[in-house]
Parts: structure tokens; C-alpha cells; sequence
């Protein structure tokens, strides 16, 4: 689903946008938008359009920290915004806005940047999964928001949960693919090295440590049922 946007929205950050340049013969072009654009026929131009009616320096983009303003450069044949003349100061554009440059126009598209979960609301949950170990709501929230991430951990999570709660092979043949693949980029940030473990839904559960290592520093992350010391 397409974003709404309010009327009279201006063209500012967080915004995401791209650019859409429709010359009057030819392919369409999509760019993304950067702080400054020149538009003309000059092949110099981050906006290089081949038309006759346009100047080799015809108009310019600006990202401002009021939005995004339009210039037009003292064109010969001018520069419209929503088919109307704008005047050789910066016009201000606003989200629906459509530029007109002879017969070539210039439109935008807008998003908005992902919203990635908070480090403290992750940290938050995985506090919460080390104090209460058999409660999978924690666990299964931040699946969700690690999955929104695309953190193939929260899919890993979710798999093992189900495969756990019910008899369900699908789930634990995609869980131990996703282990496969994934298993030692996971354990890379440990504090300290493992000889063997085991994980349980989503997490460590059994480890196995060396003489003189002490997991202590895991137990914040992980919610261990056991640690071995092996000879």
C-alpha cells in the first residue's frame, strides 16, 4: 500500500525520493534524489535531458532544510510546477508536484525510510527472555521485530518455537536450514568461545565451556539452562 500523504506536504527528510524524468521521446529515467540536480540538455548535467525547447542550464533541484525548492536558471523557455509559470526565485515543492520543462516533466516519488526496531527495545525483550525463560511471548515479539528487520534470527526464533510447541516438521527443517546457514555469524559476537551448544527456541540453551572459562558474560543474552565444563 502506497503511503498517504497529507495536502501541501513538503519535500524534506526522512522523506526517500526519487526522481521520475519522462522526456518527450525516449525511456523513461528513475534517479535518486541528492542534494543538488541541474537539469538541461548540457551532458554535464545530473539531469541530462536532449530536447530543444530545454537550456543547456535550465533549472536546478536543491534540497533545503526548509524542503526541496526548485530554481529555474534563467531558461528561454521557462519552468512550470503544476502547469504554472514559477518566477526566477526558489519555489518551494511540494509532495504530488509536477515539473514541466519544455515538453519533458519531471515528477516525484516518495517513501519513507524502514523503521528498524530500537537497540533498546531488543535489548528490553532479551532481558525479559532471561527472566522469564519459559514465557515465549518475549521471545515471539522479538521475532517479529527481527524478522521486520529481515534478520533471518527472528524467523529462527519463531521456526524453533513452533517446531517445539507442536508437532510441526516443517518448522524444524526450517529451523535447523536456517542454523546451517547462519550458525556462526550468531555466535561470532560471543564474549567467549565455546567447545559445543545446543540452541532452543531461538537461543542458546545447553553450553559447553573450556576449564577456567566462566559464562557469566552469556547469561545476559542467553537464557541457559546448563553450562558444561569439559576436560
Amino acid at each position: 500500500m502506497l503511503p498517504y500523504w497529507r495536502p501541501n506536504t513538503v519535500i524534506v527528510s526522512p522523506l526517500i525520493t526519487t526522481v521520475v524524468v519522462q522526456p518527450p521521446a525516449g525511456e523513461i529515467r528513475l534517479l535518486p534524489l541528492v542534494d543538488e540536480m541541474i537539469i538541461g540538455r548540457g551532458h554535464e548535467n545530473e539531469i541530462h535531458i536532449l530536447e530543444d525547447m530545454l537550456s543547456r542550464r535550465h533549472a536546478r533541484l536543491r534540497q533545503t532544510p526548509q524542503g526541496l525548492v526548485i530554481d529555474d536558471m534563467g531558461s528561454e523557455n521557462g519552468t512550470h510546477v503544476t502547469r504554472q509559470l514559477i518566477p526566477g526565485v526558489p519555489h518551494l515543492l511540494h509532495v504530488g508536484d509536477t515539473v514541466l520543462l519544455g515538453r519533458s516533466r519531471i515528477s516525484f516519488v516518495h517513501q519513507l525510510p524502514p523503521a528498524p526496531p530500537l537497540a533498546d527495545d531488543v535489548a528490553r525483550l532479551i532481558a525479559a527472555i532471561c527472566k522469564a525463560p519459559e514465557d515465549d511471548e518475549p521471545r515471539l515479539v522479538l521475532a517479529d521485530l527481527l524478522t521486520a528487520r529481515g534478520d533471518p534470527r527472528g524467523e529462527f526464533i519463531s521456526y524453533q518455537i513452533a517446531a517445539e510447541t507442536s508437532v510441526n516438521t516443517e518448522a524444524a527443517s526450517r529451523a535447523d536450514a536456517l542454523l546451517a546457514r547462519h550458525e556462526l555469524d550468531w555466535l561470532a559476537p560471543l564474549p567467549i568461545p565455546l567447545a559445543s551448544w545446543t540452541f532452543r527456541r531461538g537461543f542458546l540453551d545447553c553450553v559447553w565451556v573450556r576449564p577456567g572459562q566462566t559464562v557469566a558474560p552469556l547469561r545476559g543474552h542467553h537464557p541457559l539452562r546448563a553450562a558444561v565444563t569439559i576436560a
